[in-house]
């Protein structure tokens, strides 16, 4: 998007958001935008503003707390080349440089080829890992909270398959979910984004840019790359997934040993893939409908169509396939593909 292309303000916004807008940029630049526009929709916090000198994204993080946290983590990052660079923060609000380009579903989407699909999911995890990099640096995690510290976190994210059988009337898998928590209770103590799933990206043809970093926390690095790969909308085929997997594992593992952290990456990997699953069918129950695809891209919405809920069964077998934990999965996957008509891939 270009200063061209962003609407005025006059035809996405009623008369009080327009002058709520023109404060804030008061506030942001001494001036009002000359033009505004909100791409999620009106009713997201955050709009796009073309100030004259450049265009900005204003985003609303609630509590202005939160806000400096994004703030500082903003600048830190800005030498990764990773992220937005940051122009500041005025309350609730963070302003960012507006960034070009295609959210990273939409790329991997509009790719010819399996060849450049796998090549724009690589420079994704390479931007990630630049970030980590930088944020190991200036010892970043220590300023963010820590991942898992809700009780029973843990105990919750290994009940999803549970959850999902009692929707659709199937057998709830036998899964030791004890062994599971202990398993994944590893040391949290790496800076990642944590949501670092494709649509928070942006690809401007030569780098992915990561966004939206209200949500980063101290975890494992293996979280993101989890993040990444496993995503309904990482729509690559399967051997560039392992080949991705054999080359990234080591770069995101710190403090595991090579078979440690690949078992982590399989344990949280299903169970990233299983809340994803559980969110779109959860969608699909309450509309008895898969969604329009194109408009889930269009608009980063949670992948509640028919295709990318075939992915993710059949990422979950994957991952699950000689894993002893998961091992109740292989035939749980074929009911809940069988009762929503997914396709498997035998």
């Amino acid at each position: 998007m270009n200063a061209a292309t962003i609407k005025k303000s006059s035809d996405v916004m009623n008369e009080d958001r327009t002058a709520e807008v023109a404060a804030l940029a008061k506030k942001a630049f001494g001036r009002e935008p000359k033009r505004v526009a909100f791409p999620g929709g009106t009713s997201r916090s955050a709009f796009v503003a073309d100030m004259e000198d450049g265009i900005y994204v204003f985003a609303d993080r609630k509590e202005p707390d939160a806000a400096q946290l994004e703030g500082i983590v903003l600048r830190n990052l800005g030498p990764s080349g990773s992220v937005p660079k940051l122009q500041g923060v005025y309350g609730n609000w963070v302003v960012q440089e507006f960034v070009g380009g295609a959210r990273l579903p939409v790329a991997l989407d509009d790719a010819k080829s399996a060849e450049e699909r796998e090549l724009l999911v690589d420079l994704s995890l390479v931007s990630l890992l630049n970030i980590h990099e930088q944020a190991r640096s200036l010892n970043l995690a220590h300023r963010v909270p820590k991942a898992g510290t809700a009780e029973n976190w843990l105990w919750n994210r290994t009940g999803v398959a549970k959850r999902i059988s009692r929707s659709a009337g199937i057998d709830i898998p036998d899964l030791d979910r004890e062994k599971l928590v202990k398993l994944m209770d590893v040391k949290r103590d790496e800076f990642i984004k944590w949501d670092a799933r494709p649509g928070n990206a942006l690809y401007d043809g030569e780098r992915v840019i990561w966004f939206d970093w209200e949500d980063c926390v101290r975890s494992k690095a293996l979280d993101d790359l989890a993040f990444v790969l496993f995503d309904e909308w990482t729509n690559i085929e399967p051997e560039a997934e392992n080949r991705l997997m054999e080359k990234y594992l080591p770069l995101y593992t710190r403090g595991l040993s090579p078979q440690r952290a690949e078992h982590y990456l399989r344990l949280f990997g299903v169970t990233h893939c299983m809340l994803r699953l559980r969110r779109a069918l959860k969608l699909h129950r309450r509309e008895n409908k898969w969604w329009d695809r194109d408009y889930c891209l269009q608009h980063d919405k949670v992948g509640v169509t028919h295709e990318e809920s075939s992915r993710i069964i059949n990422r979950i077998r994957r991952l699950s396939d000689g894993v002893e934990e998961w091992k109740p999965l292989q035939d749980w996957t074929l009911q809940v593909a069988q009762h929503y008509k997914l396709d498997v891939h035998r």
